[in-house]
């Protein structure tokens, strides 16, 4: 800090053949090279390099090496040094400690002498702040499984999560090959997936319910034309309806059930009442219809049966249907 006169510098007095200074506010009027800061670098405590990354809820015990006009150097941490954060809603310093405050980049400062260093900067780890699940809540079937997909928040945040299941004998859980979470029913009932990230939990619902019985209704040999009526194969277990019907338009498929037991039509897609509905016969005997969708069969009877699509009299139309019969 030379001093100035009258826009002129004013050197240091001279008297008796010795140099003199002065003090004004603890600094030095004219300080000398070894007096005079030229570079400070910023280590950790040690003397090493400080991390480039600051954990969540973590800390670094910093020094200020600064170098001087005639090449010597000096450590300070506390005494002799001035720190500053420069976002103090991202790191703090205590006394020479820097401590993580939230997620983002800080900024760091030592003065020395007067002199300040170029801004040191560390990343700080974004902590996670919630973890989303889809779907919430889960429903799956018994023996089937659903993929998870699993975030947390702030997208900069680690996404690593610990998942678990309340009731392993309801469902489980399991990393799929591209890392992310499976959940499989293994019985009927409910449960609930428990997650962490961090200091962050969260819990998903799950049910888990009865397993989807096959699909026993025969297949038949389509299209077949029948009163004015055209049953045709619409694929996946579909048959397309389309005509109009000038009698009782009948497709009849033949076939073999599971053994004696309790038989349903209930899941059928499609039917319209007693104008477009399914019916099953056993021995000539119609079991199953639009007014008994569920009855129970003898062996003799679920070994042979005919399951029919019946079209009523004086329907014109065009649909698709999907014809289901199964054992409960």
């Amino acid at each position: 800090m030379p001093a100035v006169m009258s826009q002129h510098t004013m050197q240091p007095p001279i008297m008796g053949g010795h140099t003199w200074n002065a003090y004004i506010a603890g600094k030095l009027v004219w300080p000398s090279a070894k007096d005079t800061v030229v570079s400070i670098r910023i280590t950790t405590a040690a003397g090493g390099q400080v991390p480039s990354m600051l954990p969540v809820n973590g800390s670094v015990q910093l020094a200020a090496v600064a170098t001087y006009g005639d090449g010597h150097t000096e450590t300070h941490t506390t005494e002799g040094v001035a720190w500053r954060s420069l976002d103090t809603g991202v790191a703090v310093m205590d006394g020479a400690t820097l401590r993580w405050v939230h997620g983002g980049t800080a900024l760091v400062t030592a003065t020395v002498n007067g002199f300040t260093s170029a801004a040191l900067s560390v990343a700080c780890v974004w902590a996670p702040e919630s973890i989303t699940v889809s779907p919430n809540p889960v429903l799956v079937r018994v023996g089937e499984s659903v993929d998870l997909t699993i975030r947390v928040l702030p997208a900069a945040a680690s996404q690593d999560v610990t998942v678990s299941i309340d009731d392993e004998t309801i469902a489980q859980v399991a990393k799929t090959a591209g890392g992310g979470i499976s959940l499989t029913g293994l019985a009927p009932g409910g449960t609930a997936l428990a997650l962490q990230a961090g200091d962050k939990r969260a819990r998903v619902p799950v049910t888990v319910s009865e397993a989807v019985r096959p699909n026993l209704w025969p297949a038949g040999s389509l299209p077949v034309s029948n009163a004015g009526v055209t049953f045709s194969d619409a694929g996946g277990g579909r048959v397309r309806v389309a005509g109009s019907s000038t009698g009782y338009a009948i497709y009849s498929a033949t076939g073999g059930l599971d053994g004696a037991g309790e038989y349903t039509i209930a899941d059928g897609e499609g039917f319209n009442g007693s104008l477009l509905y399914m019916q099953v016969k056993a021995g000539g005997t119609t079991v199953l219809g639009p007014a008994t969708k569920t009855a129970t069969l003898t062996a003799a009877q679920a070994e042979r049966v005919q399951c029919q699509i019946v079209v009523a009299p004086g329907l014109t139309g065009d649909t698709t249907v999907t014809p289901v019969i199964r054992k409960l």
